[in-house]
């Protein structure tokens, strides 16, 4: 028997936790923009409120948003926030709205590309460098990732997990300035 949707997307939303355990929390909330898009796969509408209610009471706060143009065309508006979330398959960008998410990185603020977002945005090859790659293709499978970084922080005293999942293949990876906590 397989997990539930709100299960699966716990698996997706430890990328979140990461971020958030490595994040220099302040005493001020946080605020994180959730970019997400208005389909049915990749459901982000139905994951949006579980991250919501469990990452509120800790003072994680989010705005959801499913327009590309919402969430980037604005500099002065993204930069309200201390991360972006990204899970949705949206196919590109602007020159304007990447430079905005360039912008909002450099300055130190978080990006989490989340599962689908390796995908988005391929008219921007640099993209793939921001991310860490590349979708190639996927396929679903019962895996246990493996922790290949047991020292660092956000993954000590993490057991082992077994999930089926739609494990995603990349390619273009990008070895500069990245840590890999745990593999397939």
């Amino acid at each position: 028997m397989f997990p539930s949707p709100e299960s699966r997307f716990s698996i997706y939303g430890s990328a979140l936790v990461v971020f958030l355990i490595t994040f220099q929390v302040s005493a001020s909330p946080i605020r994180i923009l959730f970019l997400g898009h208005e389909s049915e796969h990749h459901n982000s509408n139905k994951y949006y409120p579980l991250l919501a209610q469990a990452l509120g009471r800790d003072a994680i706060y989010f705005d959801y948003v499913t327009s590309v143009n919402r969430a980037l065309d604005d500099a002065t508006y993204l930069n309200q926030f201390d991360a972006l979330l990204l899970y949705a398959n949206h196919p590109s960008l602007s020159s304007t709205q990447w430079k905005n998410l360039l912008s909002f990185v450099r300055s130190g603020k978080g990006f989490v590309p989340v599962h689908c977002a390796s995908w988005c945005f391929s008219n921007i090859p640099e993209y793939d460098q921001l991310v860490g790659g590349r979708f190639k293709s996927h396929q679903g499978t019962v895996f246990s990732p493996r922790i290949v970084a047991r020292n660092h922080p956000a993954v000590l005293g993490v057991q082992k997990l077994e999930a089926w999942d739609e494990t995603y293949f990349h390619h273009r990876h990008n070895p500069k300035n990245r840590t890999v906590l745990m593999v397939r």
